[in-house]
């Protein structure tokens, strides 16, 4: 793992570890829905980190600024998988193992289809702009967290 990458997950394993304080916190009056306060804080941060990395991939552009943008991605990807693993465990009890089963299916399968199309769009769009467009796709599922956690609340 690159030493960006491994910055990137202290930083959110750190944050995890506060994650953790918070669910202590109000697990009792929210339930598995206080899993998810840090993931929103993440949930911005992933589209973030991916607009960083896409925009900073000129010649111009000192390369620290590609490693901050992995950084943020990577803190924020990190925090993310965590707090999915660690709500759906929650919610589905003792059936939490076909919900996480089921998580990592539809993972497996999006990592197995990625590769029939990215080279095609990364060489047809460039870097800046294919990057661009998954940042996109993240900026789209930003509200993901907050609706979930607003729904329970009323």
């Amino acid at each position: 793992m690159p030493p960006v990458s491994r910055i990137g997950s202290l930083i959110a394993f750190s944050l995890s570890m506060y994650q953790e304080t918070l669910y202590q916190k109000s697990v009792a009056k929210r339930g598995p829905e206080a899993r998810l306060h840090v993931a929103c804080f993440a949930a911005i941060l992933f589209p973030v980190g991916m607009f960083i990395f896409a925009w900073s991939s000129f010649a111009h552009v000192h390369w620290i600024v590609q490693a901050i943008g992995i950084v943020v991605f990577i803190c924020a990807a990190f925090i993310i998988y965590l707090a999915v693993f660690s709500y759906l465990a929650d919610c589905y009890g003792p059936f939490a193992s076909s919900a996480l089963a089921g998580q990592s299916l539809a993972r497996n399968i999006a990592a197995t289809a990625f590769p029939l199309f990215t080279n095609q769009m990364f060489k047809t769009l460039d870097y800046k702009w294919a990057n661009t467009l998954f940042g996109c796709i993240a900026v789209l599922m930003i509200p993901i967290p907050f609706v979930r956690i607003i729904r329970i609340r009323n």
